[in-house]
């Protein structure tokens, strides 16, 4: 794709070269201004790319890092990322804005990013913003990896920064988790875990072997490899702070779909909350370990972008030449992109909505039994801690209502002359569980004196349009939007009156099924306790054991929400 033609009138600009907008600074700043973004491909890159294409028609080129995947070459990737449903809107609003977006071959590993020099040499000559936002998210990837994507690729960052003609502005996404072992996290860089160079030193030394066995001991303060490795690569970020580049780093808490824009709802991932979300609506998460009272910070995906690009525009701001650049100043360049402290939401709260919503709106092809999401307290122990009878319990019902009814789906699927799954689904669900459980079981609190100072200087135009406040957000009803979200783009279910009065019915019918299988199975383990003489066959005895039973199989779902409050 050849570069993108700067705007009728114009050039690609420098700090001091702006075209007039006086009610956006933001639109101004990006106006013919090009950029190079890695993890355009990815969640929040997405969201992030079309937001820019939407709103600023007139921005320059938007250069992406795109890696060969699966037989796919990053011009290809490209055309398939311009195709996606999520930038209809922005190709109908700005039409011919997606040839502005031009794939540079590449991977966030490897040294200089394995850009080619004639590539990199145009990135030199017209990009002034780099956003980076490409990470691997997953929460047990072994730690030699996770550090060459989470901390080496910063440093490859930085180092194009510097070859940069003119660079305003480094964004760096980070984790608002990056710190878990501190209850209180201010907008500050905070020591790191371990010194970055050397831990990369380490690794690259160290055999896969060694490295997986010694990261219990290098990750000891974090709950997985992920927190770890964004630790020390805001140590890489803030060394380049004392060098001189103008950096900032964006700390999102957990990203969720979209709130307002460009659709509501959208995600296009399983990973986070939407995979826990489904599961729960299929009915096949039953339990999840956590605090009901502990508060959960959530930021839709749609705000995490206009904080990447509010960031931007107020770093570029805070460094330059201007003679009202004072106003722009912060302590550090930190800013922790969360919903909490404004719009606070209880684990608790967050399952109650689930229910509720799936209930509303329940599954059409994959709905195995009736949603009923619980979550039971662990008291801060560990799935470890075998020795706390809070955890004994939370055991018994993921046995109980999960790993049995899975089993059980598995045999008869089986006798039908079909392939069994459900016992390997509900595993990778307890991997998931497992993964959040440290998030669910504890909280924390974030200062966000520096995003306070960052809105108050910008204009109102600008905060309607990249606006960083979720205190309008409803819970309740951004949580039914999410589950909407989801059947429609990633179940590819319909969610129109007559479609959703049917699942509606088949939930009724599967809820019925789901009460006589638990009255079947009450039968059988009576039968069986008395036919190994452990039950009296006695009229008295046996009949007060089915009245137990139909209660039991009544209200299960109500006894599990009792014994959670114990």
């Amino acid at each position: 794709m050849p570069p993108a033609a700067a705007p009728s009138g114009g050039v690609e600009k420098g700090i001091g070269e702006v075209p007039q907008a006086p009610d956006s600074p933001i639109k101004q700043f990006f106006s013919g201004r090009s950029l190079f973004i890695t993890g355009a491909t990815g969640f929040i890159g997405k969201v992030l790319v079309e937001k820019l294409l939407r709103t600023v028609p007139d921005i320059g080129t938007i250069y992406i890092l795109c890696r060969v995947k699966k037989g796919q070459a990053p011009q290809e990737r490209t055309d398939a990322l311009m195709n996606h449903e999520l930038f209809d809107r922005a190709k109908k609003e700005v039409p011919g804005c997606v040839r502005k977006v031009k794939p540079v071959a590449g991977d966030i590993s490897e040294d200089g990013l394995g850009i080619s020099a004639d590539a990199r040499q145009e990135l030199v000559d017209k990009v002034s913003v780099i956003i980076h936002v490409a990470a691997t998210i997953r929460f047990q990837e072994p730690v030699k990896h996770a550090a060459k994507l989470n901390i080496k690729s910063v440093h490859n960052v930085l180092a194009l920064a510097r070859s940069l003609k003119e660079c305003v502005a480094v964004v760096h996404t980070s984790t608002a988790y990056a710190h878990t072992y501190q209850t209180e996290c201010p907008e500050d860089f905070l020591p790191p875990s371990h010194d970055p160079d050397m831990l990369l030193n380490l690794l690259s030394c160290a055999t896969d072997e060694v490295a997986v066995a010694a990261t219990p001991t290098l990750a000891k303060r974090h709950p997985n490899t992920y927190t770890f490795t964004k630790n020390c690569a805001e140590e890489v970020v803030r060394q380049g702070y004392v060098e001189g580049i103008p950096v900032c780093i964006v700390r999102p808490s957990i990203v969720t779909p979209t709130w307002k824009e460009p659709y509501v709802g959208w995600t296009d991932t399983f990973a986070g909350p939407p995979g826990l979300m489904t599961a729960a609506g299929s009915g096949m998460a039953r339990v999840v370990p956590g605090n009901k009272n502990n508060k959960i910070d959530m930021i839709p995906v749609d705000i995490v972008a206009n904080f990447l690009i509010v960031s931007a525009w107020h770093t570029a701001m805070r460094t330059s030449r201007r003679p009202d650049a004072e106003r722009f100043q912060l302590p550090a360049p930190v800013l922790n992109a969360i919903s909490g402290n404004e719009n606070p939401s209880t684990c608790g709260q967050w399952v109650d909505s689930i229910n509720k919503a799936w209930m509303k709106y329940p599954m059409q092809s994959k709905l195995a039994r009736r949603p009923s999401l619980q979550i039971m307290p662990l008291s801060g122990s560990t799935r470890k801690d075998w020795w706390g009878w809070r955890v004994w319990l939370y055991k018994y019902w993921e046995f109980a209502s999960e790993l049995v009814p899975g089993y059980l789906l598995d045999i008869a699927a089986v006798a039908q002359g079909r392939q069994a799954f459900s016992s390997s689904i509900y595993k990778r669900i307890g991997r998931t569980i497992a993964d959040y459980e440290y998030f669910f079981d504890h909280q924390w609190e974030w200062h966000v004196s520096n995003v306070k100072r960052v809105e108050n200087v910008m204009s109102d135009a600008d905060r309607r349009t990249f606006g960083l406040c979720t205190k309008t957000l409803h819970w309740d009803n951004y949580i039914e939007k999410m589950v909407i979200g989801i059947k429609q783009f990633k179940l590819d279910e319909s969610v129109d009156s007559k479609t959703i009065e049917d699942a509606r019915k088949q939930l009724r019918n599967v809820a019925f099924r789901g009460f006589l299988a638990r009255i079947a199975t009450g039968v059988f383990v009576v039968k069986a306790a008395q036919s190994f003489g452990f039950i009296s066959k006695g009229r008295t005895g046996t009949q007060s054991l089915w009245v137990a039973i139909f209660i039991m199989a009544w209200y299960s779902r109500r006894v599990r929400s009792w014994m959670s409050e114990m």
